[in-house]
C-alpha cells in the first residue's frame, strides 16, 4: 500500500510528506501495540501459542537473535515480510526496555517509510512518462507491484519442487 501511495504522491494526487508521516506513524504504532501485547501476555503464553499454532521455531530463533543483536534485529525485522508482528511480540517478551524499543522503532519506521515510499514515488514518476493521466500511472504502478508478487510466488513454488 505504501508503494501505491508513494506512486500517487509521485502523480501529485497525495502529498509526499503526508504519505511518509502516515506510513511511519502507522508502522510505529503497530510495532508498539504488538510489543505491548507481547509484554502483557508474557513468555509462557507466547510459547504455548507458538507451540499450538506451529511457529515455536520462529519465536525461538527470533528471541535468540534479539537478545544477541537488538539494534540489528530492530532494523532487519522492519524489512522482512511476514515476521514483523512476530518480531514485535518477540521484542515484547524479551528483556529489552520499552523506552529503547519505542525510540529505535520510531527512527527505523521513519527510514522505512521514506525508503519504501520513495520507491513508489519514483515508480509513479516513471509511469507518468507513459501517460499524462495520473490514474493510468497509478494503475501501471499497481500492476507492476502485483506482477512482482506473482513472480515471487512462482519462484517460491518452483524452488520448493
Amino acid at each position: 500500500m505504501l508503494v501505491i501511495a508513494g506512486a500517487m504522491a509521485g502523480q501529485q494526487l497525495l502529498h509526499p510528506m503526508y504519505v511518509w508521516a502516515a506510513a511511519a506513524a502507522g508502522a510505529w504504532l503497530g510495532h508498539i501495540v504488538w510489543f505491548i501485547v507481547g509484554r502483557s501476555i508474557g513468555k509462557k503464553t507466547v510459547w504455548k501459542l507458538s507451540l499450538k499454532y506451529g511457529f515455536s521455531e520462529k519465536i525461538t530463533m527470533l528471541n535468540d537473535y534479539i537478545e544477541q543483536n537488538k539494534t540489528k534485529a530492530v532494523i532487519i525485522l522492519q524489512y522482512l515480510y511476514g515476521v514483523r508482528v512476530v518480531g514485535a511480540i518477540s521484542f515484547g517478551i524479551s528483556e529489552i526496555k520499552f523506552s529503547w524499543f519505542t525510540v529505535a522503532q520510531l527512527v527505523n519506521c521513519m527510514v522505512w517509510a521514506m525508503a519504501v515510499g520513495a520507491i513508489g514515488f519514483f515508480l509513479g514518476k516513471t509511469a507518468s512518462a507513459f501517460s499524462n493521466s495520473p490514474i493510468y500511472s497509478v494503475w501501471i504502478t499497481a500492476s507492476i507491484i502485483v506482477l512482482f508478487f506473482i513472480a515471487k510466488k512462482i519462484l517460491h513454488l518452483l524452488k520448493n519442487r
